[in-house]
């Protein structure tokens, strides 16, 4: 059975969540007690403890995990939830390289709402490629495009888990950044900087619905649940020569209008 779009897709922004939570439990919640997860050709871990020792592998792999729901499909009975992971596999015995894979899981859900069993696809060659040689090989001139795909994208997560962390001097801004959302203008990177901590003040979590780029140019659509309640929000993010040269935020500010000035 499967539920509507929107319930759907809270359940998958939910996972997507749990996968960077760092929490391998939380992922294995999603599923049903006797639910299974299936990686490529590779035997099903069935039961939540299975489920959870299948996460914990990859959050070992790559402390950094981070997970982006790219696309969200109905297939008949089945659910099909696209995905890019991403991280530097520095566990133990890693290489130190970063990889950058996409895939996707067939769910079917139980009656329960759970998964009860997911199938997960993903290039397995390519996966063992950049884990020996990094994600970033010597490019022809027609990959050229999808290089610059890759660095926007991790330009842009890595924009956005310096705002989970409060990480000033994480963020890649250029120092001429021009910054404008619905509540306060920042020009220049020292003056967003300024404001990241008021901003983090009143945030719980943010959590990635998906990212869409175009060129030198990213859209990230975000949900970020304040004090005040979750605020849906997008960013249209200008990436150029490895930073972020100018960032502009839309979102419905009425509840934070009269408590803050500040977003991010």
């Amino acid at each position: 059975m499967t539920p509507d779009m929107p319930e759907l897709r809270d359940f998958a922004a939910r996972y997507t969540a749990a996968w960077c939570s760092r929490n391998p439990a939380s992922v294995a919640a999603f599923f049903s007690q006797d639910g299974s997860l299936r990686v490529n050709d590779d035997p099903p871990a069935v039961g939540r403890a299975a489920v959870t020792q299948v996460a914990q592998s990859f959050m070992t792999a790559f402390p950094d995990l981070r997970v982006v729901m790219d696309d969200l499909l109905i297939r008949g009975d089945e659910a099909e939830y696209h995905w890019t992971l991403s991280g530097a596999n520095t566990g133990p015995e890693g290489t130190g390289h970063r990889v950058r894979i996409s895939g996707f899981e067939k769910w079917c859900l139980g009656r329960d709402g759970l998964i009860a069993s997911s199938q997960g696809h993903f290039d397995a060659a390519e996966y063992r490629r950049q884990l020996e040689e990094g994600m970033s090989p010597k490019r022809s001139a027609g990959e050229t495009k999808d290089g610059t795909r890759e660095q926007v994208i991790q330009v842009v997560e890595s924009y956005i888990d310096a705002v989970r962390r409060n990480d000033a001097s994480a963020l890649p801004l250029h120092p001429d950044a021009f910054c404008e959302f619905p509540t306060n203008t920042y020009r220049g990177a020292a003056s967003f900087r300024q404001g990241l901590d008021q901003f983090a003040r009143i945030t719980k979590s943010i959590d990635v619905i998906r990212l869409v780029v175009d060129g030198e140019h990213c859209v990230a659509i975000v949900n970020i649940d304040t004090v005040f309640g979750p605020i849906p929000f997008a960013e249209h993010i200008h990436v150029k020569n490895g930073e972020i040269v100018s960032i502009r935020g839309y979102c419905d500010p009425r509840p934070m209008l009269g408590v803050t000035n500040t977003s991010a």
